[in-house]
């Protein structure tokens, strides 16, 4: 029944060489909610009640290391992928985003819905273009300059500072940090994906690229206590001379900020991070 096999555990075998082959066809051996994969080749003839016994036989030897999971074997390239109503909702709502980011782009770089008037205006001036800019449209421009990409990316990196503000040095180590973690987590990943086998698990883990897992696991603790030291420093600085701290305000204003952020990423991942790759057990 079984005509070649990957070499091990998390080993996906050679998929090409077997499907290249119209008599043969490439399944995965796996258990239930447990990343264990196992690639397999069998003859084309193959269905899948025809390798029942082999679930079973995945399923006794999980029992005997003592994971209470069942064994799976499927094909596939039989799978198609069929877009829920959600993903069709998603698609749209996506679209239409897409739209307004491309409209936003050209209400910001010409006279559509106004043109600005920077004659008197240096180029270096950017709060000033920004605010000539801003009188110039209408309702419907600042609605959809609101999505312009150039705008925002501009403001999300602008960062003005005091000449007596000595803190200024945080923010770099805060973003070496967050470039750690980020790193720590991409080869973290590396390693515990299901692509590879143990071996090469175990050399990566090894190596001196390791180091940068260690170093993200600590980054992780910078990089939040110097989030929450800036943060309360700028609070502080901004009710500077004022008798009362609305404390609810703070959370309130936090919540505005991150919750559609989150919102927006997690529907991304829903719609279009199973469309990103391919691959037998993506």
């Amino acid at each position: 029944m079984m005509m070649a096999t990957g070499k091990g555990l998390n080993d996906i075998g050679d998929i090409d060489a077997c499907t290249i082959n119209p008599k043969t066809e490439y399944a995965i051996v796996t258990l239930k909610l447990i990343p264990i994969y196992f690639g397999i080749c069998v003859p084309s003839s193959c269905q899948a009640d025809d390798l029942k016994i082999l679930e079973d036989g995945v399923s006794s030897l999980a029992a005997k290391m003592g994971m209470k999971a069942e064994g799976l074997v499927y094909f596939p390239n039989r799978q198609s992928f069929n877009p829920s109503t959600v993903d069709i909702l998603l698609y749209i709502f996506f679209s239409i985003l897409a739209i307004f980011f491309i409209i936003g782009i050209l209400v910001e770089y010409s006279s559509l819905f106004g043109k600005p008037n920077y004659d008197n205006i240096g180029k270096e001036d950017d709060s000033k273009r920004d605010k000539e800019l801003i009188k110039s449209k209408n309702k419907l421009g600042l609605f959809f300059l609101s999505f312009s990409v150039g705008r925002n990316l501009r403001k999300m990196f602008y960062t003005p500072q005091r000449k007596d503000d000595n803190l200024t040095v945080f923010n770099g180590i805060r973003v070496l940090s967050m470039y750690f973690v980020v790193l720590g987590h991409t080869m973290s990943g590396f390693i515990v994906v299901p692509v590879i086998n143990f071996t090469a698990a175990q050399q990566m883990a090894d190596s001196w690229w390791a180091i940068y897992m260690s170093i993200g696991f600590y980054s992780v603790d910078v990089f939040f206590f110097l989030s929450a030291f800036l943060g309360a420093y700028l609070m502080i600085s901004k009710f500077e001379g004022k008798r009362c701290f609305n404390v609810g305000m703070v959370y309130l204003h936090r919540i505005i900020r991150v919750i559609p952020s989150i919102l927006l990423f997690t529907g991304l991942l829903i719609a279009f991070y199973q469309l990103s790759a391919s691959g037998p057990i993506w």
